[in-house]
């Protein structure tokens, strides 16, 4: 038995599987097809219509959630065809719901196609499924097939090939093809965290977005990344409602959020407000990519201008110690609970109001001197004596482990300018606080971070435990991103080391970071891309293809004792 399974990936909605067998005498062939019953736990059925005789069935399921799902109806409708290995129909007989007959000849094989269309109600609904199917059946498996690889091959255009380490270069592809098969243009929605692979979270949409997903898609894909940021273009107004019941300016985008845009997390994480400047950094950045001036005035610039009004409005001042501050958050180290001037939150409002201020600049628009007082005063707590920064304003690294990498975010992926030994003493001493159960993007930044202190002269070397150089460092923290988190057979990424619940998409869109950003260098701003390679040991080459930049695709090829290439087509 041949089995094949395809989400294709030019015709939206539709799904394939089709077995091919060959049977040992003449006969019936009986199989079952139906879709199953429903976790009714999860789903709640609306309504289900069969037609036996022609191998049909519709089955219209609502999504129940303790908090509203990002797309509340599923339509799900099959068929299914069998031909010879000709191409020739062959009858089939149903004799009830999910249940087929199919005569056969002694070793005369014969193909089996279950055709499935799958529509919400939130994004590329269809009609009337059973007739989409049936042109679908006409077109036929062979051409549907065909432009089905044809589409997966310009995906990779776009590819980073490893050589010298075939499990990193395997988990490296095999990630990719995670995040891609989740995304596609011209889309309306974000992608959620599991992607299209489960309904944890009701689908709903994080900074994981954001932070982790849009630097890998706006640099190899920014067609599929579009839809990320125009999200949250579309729920703008939603975010606006929630600072207006808040009693704020501007634009508080949610930490959870679905179609509507409104606020869906439960208990305290609405005070996770390091998400509104996450959404503001990933809008500019945006525009640092592809220098689409229309785009940042229509799009772009409405959410940053929002979500600084926002900043300027949260900001308090501290006379006494002449400085802004930002109280009574949730950091994403949640497991703090609330604290005051947490480190990252502070840094990336400052970040999202300087970009805001750049951008309003370059659309000849009035920027508001507040919005430059507060990025310049907004305290983001240092320990000057340990030469480090601080998760949050009294932090005390002895009263538990951190959930997740808080502070070292401030130099990826906000990118905040500090020396090589402030940036290595908050790497390593925080590295030593994390949970070693926490989420795989902890070890993808501390790689980035590893491998760009190793291409950094001057860096002092990491603390004991980490390697024995940067270089060394930066390859273990890469392989810890991935190896406890992959279950077999098909490298599906698990959200947690001790569970299986796959496919998270952060986790593997921060395996593909360190590659991009850690070993390949890679930098941008409104002035240019460099890349500054540093391969790990046992690496032999890094080559990156379609790396796109201000209408122009690049090429990074790095090989150990050569020259490092980079350049445009």
């Amino acid at each position: 038995v041949q089995l094949v399974t395809r989400v294709h990936r030019d015709q939206p909605n539709l799904v394939t599987f089709t077995a091919r067998l060959v049977p040992d005498a003449d006969g019936e062939l009986r199989f079952r097809y139906g879709f199953g019953e429903p976790d009714l736990a999860t789903w709640a059925v609306l309504s289900h219509a069969a037609a036996p005789g022609q191998g049909t069935e519709t089955v219209r399921l609502r999504l129940k959630r303790g908090v509203k799902p990002a797309s509340t109806t599923l339509t799900l409708s099959q068929a299914v065809t069998a031909q010879d290995d000709r191409g020739r129909a062959l009858p089939l007989f149903g004799q009830e719901a999910g249940v087929g007959v199919l005569p056969v000849k002694a070793k005369q094989a014969v193909t089996l196609t279950k055709w499935v269309c799958v529509s919400t109600d939130s994004e590329e609904t269809v009609a009337d499924p059973v007739k989409r199917l049936a042109q679908w059946q006409a077109t036929g498996i062979p051409r549907l097939a065909e432009s089905h690889a044809a589409a997966w091959k310009r995906l990779w255009q776009s590819d980073i090939v490893i050589e010298g380490d075939l499990e990193a270069q395997q988990v490296v592809r095999s990630s990719l093809f995670y995040l891609l098969e989740s995304v596609r243009p011209g889309g309306r929605w974000s992608v959620a965290p599991m992607g299209l692979s489960g309904v944890q979270w009701g689908g709903h949409i994080f900074w994981d977005a954001d932070t982790w997903m849009f630097p890998v898609l706006g640099l190899l894909h920014p067609d599929l990344a579009e839809p990320l940021v125009d999200y949250r273009v579309r729920t703008l107004l939603a975010a606006k409602e929630i600072a207006r019941k808040r009693g704020l300016k501007g634009a508080d985008y949610p930490t959870e959020s679905a179609v509507t845009g409104r606020e869906m997390a439960p208990a305290e994480f609405p005070f996770e407000r390091h998400n509104t400047a996450d959404v503001g950094i990933a809008q500019y950045r945006a525009f640092l990519l592809s220098g689409d001036r229309n785009r940042l005035a229509e799009k772009g610039y409405p959410v940053l201008k929002a979500t600084s009004d926002l900043w300027a409005s949260r900001a308090t001042w501290n006379a006494a110690k002449d400085r802004y501050e930002i109280r009574h958050v949730i950091s994403p180290d949640e497991t703090a609970g609330f604290v005051d001037n947490d480190a990252y939150t502070n840094a990336a409002a400052a970040l999202n109001l300087r970009y805001a201020a750049e951008a309003g600049r370059l659309l000849g628009q009035p920027v508001p001197p507040l919005w430059e007082r507060v990025a310049a005063q907004l305290w983001v707590p240092y320990d000057a004596a340990n030469r480090r920064y601080l998760e949050h304003e009294g932090f005390v690294p002895t009263r538990r482990k951190l959930k997740q990498a808080d502070t070292q975010l401030l130099f990826f992926p906000l990118g905040l300018d500090a020396p090589p030994d402030v940036q290595s003493n908050t790497l390593s001493y925080y590295a030593a606080l994390t949970s070693p159960l926490g989420p795989a993007m902890t070890s993808s930044v501390h790689a980035v971070l590893a491998a760009r202190l190793a291409a950094t002269p001057g860096a002092p070397p990491p603390a004991a435990g980490e390697g024995e150089d940067w270089r060394d460092a930066a390859l273990g923290y890469f392989r810890e991103s991935y190896r406890p988190f992959l279950r077999a057979p098909l490298n599906d990424f698990s959200e947690k080391r001790s569970t299986v619940n796959t496919t998270f998409l952060t986790g593997c869109a921060g395996v593909a970071l360190g590659p991009l950003y850690g070993f390949g260098g890679i930098r941008y701003t409104g002035a240019g891309i460099t890349a500054k390679p540093l391969l790990p040991r046992g690496w032999t080459r890094l080559k990156i293809t379609g790396i796109h930049y201000r209408g122009k695709v690049y090429t990074l090829d790095a090989a150990s004792g050569q020259t490092t290439v980079f350049r445009a087509k």
